[in-house]
Order: C-alpha cells, then sequence, then structure tokens
C-alpha cells in the first residue's frame, strides 16, 4: 500500500539472491560475493501539472507492497515478472525480496531493466520486449490499464496507481549490483477538497484538528478513497482518455456536486475545489467525555442535550495515541488528538481455540509490535498499542482456519463494516489492555499493580445515559493483549483491575471498540 505526503522519498532495498556484478567476461558476468542486488527506487510523484519538475504527491511504499522485475538481454527476456516483495527490516528500513528459491543474476553491458508496480500474475502480451526504455517495454500495459471504478476500498486505489520505470545498474556497495529506478505515475489523480471545519484547541499542546466535509458517492461514478487529510482522491485515466465523473453529496445530501476528471496529462494531478473548500475554525476545549460524530465533528461533553442521531462515540482520552503505536503512526500519522470509545459492545470469548497468536506472527514475517505481554512495568501492556494489535491478529486471522482464529477481533472487523467511521480516524479496533484501563480504570503507569479505580468510568457512563446508549456496566471487558497461548488480558470492572483469563471465557466477557482521531 501506499501514502502520499509531500516529502522526498527514497527507498534502498537489499534483495538476497545470486548474484554479479560489474564488468563481463563474453556473456558470462563476473561473479562476486553472493550478497545480493541492492535496488534504489525514487518515485518522482504526482505533479501539478504547471510545474513539471515540482511534484507534490510523492509515494512511500510499506511492507507486502509487490512490484514486477524484468531482465532483458539483447531482446530476450531472461528474467520474466520476478516479484519482489517489501518487508520491514529490523531497522526499520524497507527490503524487497524476491519469492523462496528464487534466485537473479545481472551486470552484462548488454542488458536491460524494467520495473512496475503493482505486482499483476498474468502479464501475458502486456510487455514489448525489443523497446529500449520502459515507456515502451510497459506500453501493452498502459494501454490496457483501467483502474477500479470503485476505489473506496484502500486497496482498490492503491492496485490502480500504475507505475514503471527503466533502471540503470553500477556497482554497489561491497560488490553488490545497484539497480536504480525512478518510478513514474503513467495514470492521472484527481484530488477533490472539500470545505473543513478546523477545531483550535484551547490545549496548545494538542495539535488542530481538521475534519471534512463527509461525502457519500453516488453510484455509477468513479467512488474516491478518503485520505486522513480530508481530500479524496482517484486515479483515473489521463488525458486523451474517456472523460470521468466522480458525483457526490454532502451536507446530509443537501449539496450535490459533479467533477468531470479529463485533461488531466499522465503523472499529474488536478485539484477540484467543491464550493471553493472553504475553511472555518472553531476554538474547542477538547476534554473526556466529549462526543464524537459520524462526520468527525466533536460536541463539548458539557452540553446538556447533545445530539444523539449520528453520535458515534464518546471521547475517553485526550492525547497523542502514535506514541508507542508505530503501526497507527504509519497508518494514521494524523490520529494524534484522543480515543474514542463505541456507543455499543459485544458478548464474545476471545478465541475458542488456545493457539498462541505471537507464536505464528513471530513464525510468518512479524513486522508488529509484541501482542503478547508479560505483567512487568515495562511490558506492552502499559502501552497504548491496540491499533497495532488488532492489525496483527487480523493476518493471524487471514492465516488461520475459522476455529482459530481470534473472535474479539473478528467482531470489531464485523462492526466496522456496520457502523462507518469517518476517514480520518484509525478506524474501530480492539482495545490494548492499557487502553481498557484508560477508559474504565485511571490513567496510571504499571497498570496491573495500580488498580482499584473506576474513575473515567463513572465520567463517561453520565455521558452515554444523556444520549440514551449501553453504559460501561459488564462485567468483563477483552483487550487486544495476549498473555499466553491459552489466556488474554481482560478489564473486571468489579475488582478494577487488569488480569489474564481463558481465551474461551464468555460468561458476561464483551468487547467495547475504539478508534483514534
Amino acid at each position: 500500500m501506499m501514502i502520499y505526503s509531500k516529502i522526498y522519498t527514497l527507498i534502498a532495498i537489499a534483495v538476497g539472491a545470486l548474484l554479479s556484478v560489474g564488468c563481463t567476461v563474453g556473456d558470462e558476468p563476473i561473479q562476486t560475493k553472493p550478497s545480493g542486488i541492492a535496488f534504489e527506487i525514487i518515485e518522482s510523484g504526482f505533479n501539478s501539472g504547471s510545474r513539471a519538475a515540482e511534484s507534490d504527491y510523492l509515494t512511500e511504499f510499506t511492507a507486502g507492497d509487490e512490484c514486477g522485475l524484468y531482465i532483458v538481454r539483447g531482446a530476450t527476456v531472461v528474467y520474466d515478472n520476478v516479484k519482489l516483495t517489501a518487508t520491514t527490516g529490523s531497522d526499520g528500513s524497507l527490503t524487497w525480496q524476491p519469492a523462496a528459491g528464487v534466485s537473479v543474476a545481472g551486470g552484462l553491458d548488454n542488458e536491460k531493466y524494467f520495473l512496475y508496480y503493482p505486482y499483476q500474475s498474468d502479464m501475458s502480451g502486456k510487455t514489448d520486449a525489443y523497446a529500449t526504455d520502459g515507456d515502451g517495454f510497459f506500453a501493452p500495459l498502459v494501454n490496457g490499464w483501467e483502474p477500479a471504478a470503485d476505489q473506496s476500498p484502500y486497496g482498490a486505489y492503491t492496485a490502480s496507481d500504475l507505475m514503471t520505470a527503466t533502471g540503470t545498474a553500477s556497482k554497489g556497495k561491497e560488490g553488490m549490483l545497484l539497480l536504480s529506478f525512478a518510478m513514474t505515475h503513467r495514470m492521472a489523480m484527481a484530488v477533490i477538497e472539500m470545505p473543513k471545519t478546523v477545531y483550535k484547541f484551547t490545549d496548545a499542546t494538542i495539535p488542530d484538528y481538521t475534519v471534512a466535509a463527509s461525502v457519500e458517492f453516488a453510484d455509477g461514478g468513479l467512488r474516491p478513497y478518503g485520505f486522513s487529510d480530508g481530500t479524496y482522491r482517484c486515479i483515473v485515466n489521463p488525458a486523451g482518455g474517456t472523460a470521468t465523473g466522480i458525483i457526490g453529496v454532502y451536507d446530509r445530501g443537501s449539496k450535490a456536486f459533479t467533477v468531470i476528471s479529463n485533461g488531466i496529462p499522465p503523472g499529474s494531478y488536478k485539484t477540484y475545489k467543491v464550493d471553493g473548500a472553504a475553511v472555518t475554525e472553531k476554538e474547542h476545549t477538547l476534554r473526556a467525555g466529549d462526543y464524537f460524530y459520524c462526520d468527525g465533528s466533536i460536541v463539548s461533553g458539557s452540553e446538556g442535550n447533545p445530539p444523539a442521531e449520528d453520535c458515534l462515540g464518546i471521547v475517553f482520552w485526550v492525547g497523542d495515541a502514535t506514541l508507542k503505536d508505530k503501526t497507527l503512526k504509519t497508518d494514521h500519522t494524523g490520529c494524534n488528538h484522543g480515543l474514542v470509545v463505541a456507543l455499543e459492545e459485544i458478548e464474545t470469548d476471545w478465541q475458542a481455540t488456545d493457539v498462541l497468536v505471537q507464536g505464528w506472527l513471530d513464525y510468518n514475517d512479524n513486522i508488529w509490535l509484541p501482542v503478547k505481554s508479560g505483567m512487568g512495568a515495562s511490558d506492552p501492556l502499559n502501552n497504548i498499542q491496540g491499533y497495532n494489535n488488532t492489525k496483527a491478529i487480523e493476518r493471524f486471522n487471514s492465516g488461520n482456519s475459522e476455529e482459530v482464529c481470534v473472535n474479539a477481533v473478528q467482531k470489531v472487523v464485523e462492526y466496522r463494516t456496520r457502523i462507518k467511521a469517518p476517514v480520518h480516524t484509525s478506524d474501530w479496533y480492539l482495545p490494548s489492555i492499557k487502553e481498557l484501563t484508560l477508559l474504565l480504570g485511571r490513567d496510571v503507569e504499571d497498570i496491573h499493580n495500580n488498580k482499584g479505580f473506576d474513575d473515567n468510568k463513572n465520567l463517561i457512563n453520565p455521558q452515554l445515559a444523556k444520549i440514551n446508549v449501553t453504559q460501561l456496566n459488564k462485567g468483563y471487558y477483552w483487550s487486544s493483549t495476549e498473555y499466553r497461548d491459552y489466556m488474554a488480558f481482560m478489564y473486571g470492572t468489579a475488582l478494577k483491575e487488569v488480569f489474564g483469563v481463558s481465551k474461551s471465557y464468555n460468561k458476561n466477557a464483551v468487547i467495547r471498540p475504539v478508534l483514534a482521531f
């Protein structure tokens, strides 16, 4: 997947494979040590169209992204659509790896190197081996490319963004072959800016919070992806293609707009400002107990009669949830204002069959913070990292049978489809045991040994009562923090403490989803 930003991105990656580099003797490359091929990938970004040298939206590749590599000698394709997958190294840098058992060699004078994104399993008839550059080599692929009509799921949006490059070879560190690629966007991008409300919080330590007008896009036209900065972006066919309509309504359906995204050159973007994308500033004192709404707006908790319609949850903690949760920070950098609890809770066990989630993750290219924790003061149970835990467990669920899946997280996934969260939030996740302590107890260090509090529960329940929804009265609340192979952490409201319990326990046990904004 990709995150667009205005930050120049340079990713240097090493692929472990059989290699060679440098000079040649006949048709045989001179072998160095089998240290791999290093890739340097520079993405030129979408530009505004008026200043071709200025790139405003750049791409940051993340773990799991896949590219297709071609190596051509003369007019012969010797490496055909080799899939390279991005993984995160121990230092946080990306490395690109071919599939296990696949080796790649190169470094001859008559070689050409081509790369494209996103990877396609079937590339039959989509390349021209006689071409001398990436434009010609991938011309059949580009000419037949159709961006998805519905790009509202993030995966569909990124899968529409075709990029290609021609590589250059040089000698890298430790005798490795260095292949450098400057990726170019072959499609165009429409950027839709909506009217916005900017909350200027009275506590200067809390950054401004921007809420763009919520949009419903009509069936039959393109459906863009909503970014956390409030813009909607859509990959479209470039100039010369068919004009594409993007039709939407906002302000609870009272206002409509249509964008015709034609005439955008390849590799460029065009911004469409709906109603001038007017900005309204609003001063607000953000506190636990505030009401959070479907469009991302906030109403003070001191309101005696807050609107119940479209209320999504209650703010229960104010602060930067990305400080400990690197996964949340990567996926949703702007979710650094606070945490919101859902208005519903769902009865469930944690997992019907005792399988250690952490063990499975460690065996399967684990890229997440540990979901398993002991009870010590420095252990992960003292971290706000429920988003990370939920994403890691979703990966576990996707790789295992239904009987083994973590039911508590699956219930959250189902809740997301039923109760839509604003695009600029993290979306719903299962809170960590630290986040449950913030919700039901008190903000303390060493949560296992600091117990007996229900301050925040007593603050939030009257707020829930004002809008006549389910209060925090169940006995046991599941967290996303694992304890052992057969136990997970939960919070008991009667004893007001954190403890580990059998994953299959389901008596008076519930989940209560939360989100970061």
